[in-house]
């Protein structure tokens, strides 16, 4: 014999689409839908809303999951060099705070950027001390070292021109009776 009657099953039928009910209940409410066809119509029409309003639920968290983390995306660095706003700042604490794979990630660059630094701190110091080393060595060599500098720009000027002088005039096709005329000259 069944103990629930039709009003009671109306009342423990949310609960029960819910899985909030005992075992004890449960079996007590499907035994009374298999024996109660108005209450199971009932049912399956609740248990049809109650998907309908899970599916909707469902698709406006998982746009607003998207819409969440297409924001933190956009704003992490920004987050992390101290950049945002007040307002955008307590939207990505809020966001860190509640989910734990955007946490992992902030901790993640986090650890990147402070790795990035040193080596880049790192690398701006030696290439420091290298440039402090050739000034010095400028410095102290600067009149001899200028005086070389010079001398080595004016031969290479003198060379160049000389060698232009010296292809233009080879290449003109004058150059055989110019050498001819010029050997008969010296000849005589």
């Amino acid at each position: 014999m069944n103990t629930l009657t039709c009003e009671r099953v109306m009342i423990l039928l949310p609960l029960y689409i819910e899985e909030k009910t005992s075992e004890m209940e449960n079996f007590e409410i499907e035994k009374h839908l298999t024996e109660c066809p108005e209450c199971m119509e009932k049912y399956t029409s609740l248990q049809a809303i109650a998907l309908k309003i899970k599916s909707a639920f469902d698709s406006v968290e998982n746009q607003h999951f998207e819409k969440e983390k297409s924001y933190f995306n956009e704003n992490l660095c920004a987050y992390l060099d101290n950049e945002l706003s007040d307002e955008d700042y307590l939207t990505m604490t809020k966001i860190l705070i509640d989910n734990d794979d955007a946490k992992k990630e902030a901790e993640e660059m986090s650890d990147f950027d402070k790795k990035l630094q040193k080596s880049l701190n790192e690398n701006n110091q030696v290439l420091q001390d290298f440039s402090s080393d050739i000034i010095k060595k400028v410095k102290k060599n600067a009149p001899d070292y200028t005086y070389k500098l010079y001398v080595k720009a004016i031969i290479m000027t003198v060379v160049f021109i000389t060698l232009t002088l010296l292809i233009g005039y080879f290449s003109s096709q004058n150059y055989f009776d110019d050498f001819r005329n010029f050997a008969n000259l010296s000849l005589f």
